[in-house]
């Protein structure tokens, strides 16, 4: 049996959102061009369904930072 997830709420859920477009220190990786026209049109479809969007770009290995952001 399916379930859905209930889009009632004034805010629906978080959206976390990472976009790595550089990758400094590996050669054989360039800049992802268009990252820029993939996370804008992606945020604005998840705002416009009332979700609370948190973007982040360029994150390294560590957790720091994302655990912050989803803790408040």
């Amino acid at each position: 049996m399916w379930q859905s997830y209930a889009m009632s709420g004034t805010c629906r859920g978080k959206l976390l959102l990472i976009c790595n477009d550089e990758f400094h220190g590996h050669q054989s990786m360039s800049a992802r061009a268009g990252a820029d026209v993939d996370v804008r049109n992606i945020m604005m479809l998840f705002k416009r369904l009332h979700f609370d969007v948190i973007y982040h770009s360029n994150l390294t290995a560590t957790v720091n930072t994302l655990h912050y952001s989803l803790s408040y």
